[in-house]
């Protein structure tokens, strides 16, 4: 049985003797309306719906903003829900004895709610950022007769011809992407979502389209069958689907008869000349130097010096058994400009590769972008960067919807200086093409270049997003970092990526530079004696020099960059001057000067001093004193010298 005054207490009230109940249950109800305003319950209840309801608000802007899935919104509305009860026992007892600060227990329980909600919706957003693909992608909104293409199926009884249904998926973006009247999105992009169950409407939000063509390929000797269906992105109903029985000679036909239907369903108008020929062209007459070519564009876009290294062996045997397949020779000449950034040591016989390559493939077929690009870096790996831009001009020009010609015109347009017009093509090569890498880790140094560090550190950690493991987006994470003031960050974020990398000379390079930074002088010296152990290959020479100019001795790096043969190999590797904050220090002398004026690298008007701190001479034994800026490098038992 209940006992009076404890009833009483339950409701709220209490007893004393002077105001003991004597009978009847009406006798026995506290005061509790006067209770609920001296304890302001309804100003608290009043407050936490507001409160909420703000916080929904804020939450639904993220939600679009970084791509977060629905479910963040309605996972916090039911945390706060949960909340709202606890949140009024907080403040009934909170004013139990009329005080009006929060005791350590309800600071606990309140503190204890907002970790859960935090830690929910933290980890929905990690989730929607690394687990699916659209969290990567900047918000866009996708374009009318816009369209993906997406990685058909292998469906061969060997389940042996992933390349041929990739090379077929890709030679139909191609096809599409020549077409000014069509946005599409670009294959890296677009390959993203290979073998992943992604809704229809979610690929579509993260690639800015309105359509969706995925297909499957069954290949048995020389039969082929190739199913192909248009889907509308936002309903996730198909719009049209075929299925063609054709030999590996008629690819081609299937090729542009898939590419006409496209057209229709889609209501584009072409322009006469193209409504009157073949969307898509036969390029070779020989089926097996076509399939050759299709294993070489495979194992080209694996990346890594092994998988390069076969797409050179594969595009090799394609024009030994079709000499005139222009596109094959395209593929060898990219293929040779973009192994000495996976593979070290001397490059010249790429670069010879690159230039005789890409000059029988323009010599065969001077409208083809990719041999045009080709070329342009085949002249900018021999430092002729005003007939590299132009071509690549020519190549964006002619398709309009390649991330690649944007990219690596904004790439030459970085090295040159013009660090906004580099910067513009740079976010267009994101938009064609949101998942690749390189494109978004080249816009986060157009954003160095510009000194703007904020919105360089943001961009390298979408490209972080997209791939956990990339050495680009480590590099300029890590120096946007460095730069904009926050040295302890910038050393955590680079040795991650070394400890991924151990092999990449640059991200050691970088973490001199943020050791220094953050005045760990020891530690950068224990880095920049690594960089410079015997045997270390030609391609890090340029990082172990500048590992020296953080030290304060910029003459090597300098020797480097103003001969030609350092030079060659510095571009070769897939450097760049232009504003590039790396090389700021080199811009006060006179022969850095000279050497870029010869190249057409024009000046760079935001150089400045690096921001590191002084450090002591050894022998003294203190700690580095830090200044705002550092304006030479004290040695011991000499002057400051500029590095």
């Amino acid at each position: 049985m209940v006992r009076g005054g404890t009833l009483a207490y339950l409701l709220g009230g209490t007893l004393t003797p002077s105001a003991r109940p004597s009978s009847g249950i009406g006798c026995l109800m506290p005061p509790l309306f006067p209770r609920i305003r001296e304890r302001k319950i309804v100003q608290w209840a009043l407050a936490y719906l507001a409160a909420g309801w703000i916080g929904l608000q804020v939450i639904s802007l993220l939600v679009g903003a970084f791509a977060w899935p629905p479910g963040v919104v309605r996972i916090l509305a039911i945390l706060l829900a949960l909340g709202f009860p606890a949140a009024l026992v907080l403040a009934w007892f909170h004013g139990e004895k009329g005080e009006q600060r929060a005791g350590s227990v309800e600071i606990a329980l309140l503190g204890g709610l907002l970790l859960l909600a935090g830690v929910v919706v933290a980890k929905v957003g990690w989730r929607a950022s690394t687990g699916s693909a659209a969290a990567a992608a900047p918000p866009v909104r996708a374009e009318q007769g816009s369209i993906a293409v997406l990685p058909f199926l292998d469906l061969s009884p060997a389940h042996d011809q992933a390349y041929f249904s990739d090379g077929l998926a890709e030679e139909l973006l191609d096809v599409l992407a020549r077409l000014p009247e069509l946005h599409v999105a670009g294959r890296t992009s677009s390959f993203t979502f290979r073998d992943r169950a992604v809704p229809a409407d979610s690929i579509g939000r993260a690639l800015h389209v309105e359509n969706l063509l995925e297909g499957s390929v069954r290949r048995e000797g020389e039969r082929v069958r190739i199913s192909a269906q248009l889907v509308d992105a936002r309903t996730g109903y198909t719009r049209w689907s075929e299925t063609y029985d054709r030999r590996l000679s008629h690819v081609f036909a299937v090729q542009d008869e898939i590419s006409r239907a496209i057209v229709g369903v889609l209501q584009v108008r072409l322009a006469e000349g193209r409504v009157q020929g073949a969307l898509a062209r036969q390029e070779t007459p020989d089926p097996e130097a076509h399939d050759l070519y299709l294993q070489g564009l495979y194992h080209f876009h694996k990346r890594g010096a092994a998988d390069v290294r076969m797409a050179i062996d594969d595009f090799r045997r394609a024009v030994r058994r079709d000499s005139m397949f222009a596109r094959a020779w395209a593929g060898l000449a990219l293929s040779y400009g973009v192994l000495p950034v996976f593979e070290a040591g001397p490059s010249d016989s790429a670069a010879a590769g690159t230039a005789a390559a890409a000059g029988r493939a323009m010599a065969l077929d001077s409208t083809l972008p990719e041999a045009q690009l080709a070329l342009a870096m085949s002249l900018g790996i021999r430092m002729r960067f005003r007939e590299a831009i132009q071509l690549e001009r020519r190549a964006a020009a002619l398709d309009p919807s390649s991330a690649i010609a944007h990219h690596l015109l904004g790439f030459d347009l970085l090295n040159f200086g013009r660090t906004d017009e580099g910067v513009a093509e740079l976010r267009r090569a994101v938009d064609l093409d949101p998942f690749a890498v390189t494109a978004t880790t080249l816009l986060a140094e157009g954003l160095l270049s510009r000194r703007d560090f904020a919105g360089a550190e943001a961009v390298g950690r979408r490209a972080l997003r997209i791939d956990s493991t990339s050495q680009l987006g480590f590099q300029v994470v890590g120096l946007a970092e460095a730069f904009g003031g926050k040295p302890a960050e910038a050393v955590r974020t680079l040795e991650r990526g070394r400890g991924l990398h151990p092999e990449d000379s640059r991200l050691g390079s970088l973490l001199v530079l943020a050791y220094a930074a953050a005045g760990r002088w020891d530690e950068a010296e224990r880095v920049r004696a690594d960089l410079r152990r015997p045997g270390a290959d030609r391609s890090s020479e340029v990082d172990a020099a500048f590992a020296d100019m953080v030290f304060g001795d910029r003459e090597r790096l300098i020797r480097i960059l103003t001969s030609r043969d350092g030079q060659r190999r510095f571009f070769e590797h897939g450097g760049y001057i232009g504003c590039n904050p790396r090389y700021d220090p080199l811009w006060s002398d006179g022969r850095f000067r000279t050497a870029m004026s010869r190249l057409g690298i024009e000046p760079c008007r935001l150089a400045r001093p690096w921001p590191l701190p002084v450090r002591d001479p050894p022998s003294v034994g203190s700690a580095a004193r830090s200044l705002p800026v550092l304006r030479g490098v004290r040695r011991p038992g000499g002057a400051a010298r500029s590095p």
